[in-house]
């Protein structure tokens, strides 16, 4: 399973969990930055603006390789840089950078372009969901269960817990 189908997971289970209404889409939205890189301020001030929208679940990822040039992120995670690797590969691109922002799992856009990312949040916000997610808690267990509309095979479904702020 890809990258982007589990992102899209994600999407609807977030969805399914904090939307308001039933036909509310939320859009992950996944930037990529580091304290060390002297392009990533404004980024990271675009971010913080779209974290504060109900429709988007914004996941701010600090990767580690500005580790190296004296200045050590106290947010970067080797897991983080792994996961923008990742992206990277599923894509063909044979570089990694920051400021960048992922949407949906699915479109990578360079963190100066806001204009571009909110077009692509829209148009995610638009999709039919990829799978349906049903929620479900009996005590101190939760449940999920899923339907694929369009999946067949196995899933991996993960479950990110962050600080809305």
């Amino acid at each position: 399973m890809s990258i982007r189908t589990l992102l899209w997971t994600f999407a609807v289970l977030a969805s399914s969990t904090f939307s308001a209404q039933a036909d509310d889409r939320t859009v992950v939205v996944e930037l990529f930055t580091s304290q060390g890189c002297s392009s990533c301020p404004p980024a990271d001030e675009f971010f913080r603006q779209i974290s504060e929208r109900p429709d988007v679940i914004a996941l701010s990822l600090h990767v580690d390789y500005w580790d190296y040039l004296g200045w050590v992120d106290a947010f970067a995670d080797p897991q983080f840089t792994r996961r923008q690797e990742l992206y990277a590969a599923e894509s063909g691109a044979r570089t990694v950078y920051t400021p960048q922002f992922v949407v949906s799992g699915v479109d990578q856009v360079v963190g100066a372009r806001g204009m571009e990312i909110l077009d692509h949040i829209r148009h995610h916000a638009a999709m039919p969901p990829v799978v349906e997610l049903v929620v479900g808690r009996a005590g101190g267990n939760v449940t999920i269960s899923a339907r694929p509309a369009a999946l067949s095979g196995d899933a991996v479904v993960h479950v990110v817990t962050f600080i809305p702020r």
